[in-house]
């Protein structure tokens, strides 16, 4: 009757047991793939910035180069007018 208490008890245990090292590992793979997804969004995030930045300078550049034009406009009618004279 002993042993087959101790037996019983003794399953119950290695239950136990195994329960605890199964839910461990499924939080450290679901922390890895946690960090995977957190690494993957901060590249993106990043990447949105980069982009973001090249398209102010892009935008900045477009200005300087209307402004350019504008300018050589000024120069060129000046030039063709000075020439009528």
């Amino acid at each position: 009757m002993k042993k087959v208490i101790r037996l019983i008890f003794d399953i119950i245990l290695v239950i136990i047991a195994f329960s605890f090292i199964l839910l461990f590992l499924i939080q450290r793979t679901g922390f890895k793939k946690m960090n995977k997804i957190n690494m993957e969004l901060t590249r993106e995030a990043i990447s949105i910035s980069d982009t973001s930045i090249n398209g102010q300078k892009l935008l900045n550049y477009v200005k300087e180069a209307k402004e350019l034009q504008r300018q050589i406009e000024k120069k060129d009618s000046v030039i063709k007018s000075l020439s009528k004279k």
